[in-house]
């Protein structure tokens, strides 16, 4: 299967492929959050998750849910405004695709569906 798609790692930037557009960008804990729903679309990680998994710090149980989901989101909202200097079709992609809240999802469409390497 070819792909039109890839979000991967190498080094201190990502390689991103997006349509045949092919751009890089720095290594960030948004571009990890990004990248890790891409890898699991339809599915609700919860931002706890995704915190701990990038390198946040772990606190209080009620403080630390709330915390998470307004670094998360932030984080997640930085690195699609950094994309859409360098790829504005990326950037509406998943503006509309993302879903942030106490969890996060990277939405899948049944009409039009986008495979991503990673």
């Amino acid at each position: 299967m070819a792909y039109r798609h890839l979000i991967r790692r190498e080094g201190e930037y990502w390689t991103i492929v997006f349509d045949g557009a092919l751009f890089r960008l720095q290594d960030g804990k948004g571009i990890r959050y990004l990248a890790y729903l891409l890898s699991h679309p339809d599915q609700r990680i919860a931002c706890g998750d995704l915190w701990s998994t990038a390198g946040g710090c772990s606190r209080g149980a009620a403080s630390s849910a709330e915390r998470a989901r307004l670094a998360v989101t932030k984080r997640i909202r930085a690195s699609i405004a950094k994309i859409a200097t360098l790829c504005p079709a990326l950037a509406n992609h998943l503006s509309s695709r993302i879903r942030t809240g106490y969890s996060c999802v990277y939405l899948g469409s049944p009409r039009q569906p986008t495979s991503w390497q990673s």
